[in-house]
């Protein structure tokens, strides 16, 4: 019984790990596209 509820355990630990994980992912991209923009931001004034 024992081992049975700590594999119930393991299991949801790791699915929270994983969408903690696709979350950061997806705030990283986001980040990314930010910086991006931040670079281009001094060309587009200079064109101005």
């Amino acid at each position: 019984m024992k081992a049975k509820k700590a594999l119930k355990r393991l299991t949801r630990v790791e699915a929270l790990l994983s969408n903690v994980l696709d979350q950061y992912v997806a705030i990283e991209h986001r980040i990314e596209e930010l910086l991006d923009s931040a670079k281009a931001f001094p060309r587009i004034l200079s064109v101005l």
